[in-house]
C-alpha cells in the first residue's frame, strides 16, 4: 500500500529526492523512477525537472526529451538559471 503524501507537497518532493539519492547510488534508472514520482506530486519543481532531464540524457541519450524537461525547469524556476 502506497503511503499518502503530506499536505505540503514541497516537503514530499524533497523527501522523494533525498530517498532517491540515498537508495540509488549509481542506479540511474532507479533515480529516474524517483524523479518521475516527484514530478507527479509537484510538476512545477524546477530542480526536479532539471534533474530528470539530466537523467533522461544520461540514461537514454534522448536529447529531445531531455530538452523538454530542461525547458520546463527553466519555465518553473527562471531565477535558478
Amino acid at each position: 500500500m502506497a503511503a499518502a503524501w503530506p499536505e505540503d507537497k514541497g516537503s514530499a518532493v524533497i523527501g522523494v529526492v533525498v530517498e532517491a539519492k540515498n537508495r540509488t547510488r549509481g542506479d540511474l534508472l532507479k533515480a529516474e523512477e524517483y524523479c518521475e514520482r516527484a514530478i507527479l506530486v509537484k510538476p512545477d519543481d524546477g530542480e526536479v525537472l532539471s534533474m530528470y532531464g539530466d537523467l533522461i540524457w544520461n540514461n537514454h541519450r534522448d536529447g529531445d526529451r531531455a530538452k523538454y524537461y530542461f525547458d520546463r525547469a527553466l519555465q518553473a524556476s527562471p531565477e535558478d538559471w
